[in-house]
């Protein structure tokens, strides 16, 4: 993943919404405090937007969030999501990988 990215993210209120990736910020466990990783992170779609507010979270689209390196869903799930959820937005991705499996032998 790199900066501009736009991943599937699980959230806390059970909604997985998409995030563009704006920086990446990694704190080493010293002196007793917790390490962590992750990304501080923009939501860009109103649906998403939407769809958290209904499960209370007050948010709109340019928010900005922290995710957990964790809380990023893998590729497969997420073109998964492309063909039930994401519509049209993520499908070039979905069709990218398809054709990308095709090349090196998959059916």
């Amino acid at each position: 993943m790199k900066k501009g990215d736009i991943v599937l993210v699980a959230t806390f209120t059970g909604v997985d919404v998409h995030v563009k990736l704006k920086e990446y910020c990694s704190y080493p466990a010293r002196q007793k405090q917790v390490a962590y990783a992750g990304w501080r992170t923009e939501l860009i779609y109103e649906e998403d937007a939407e769809a958290l507010r209904k499960n209370g979270c007050p948010t709109k689209i340019g928010d900005e969030s922290w995710v957990y390196d964790w809380q990023i869903l893998d590729n497969a799930k997420h073109l998964d999501n492309a063909l039930n959820k994401c519509k049209d937005r993520c499908l070039t991705e979905y069709e990218e990988e398809i054709e990308l499996y095709k090349t090196y032998g998959g059916d």
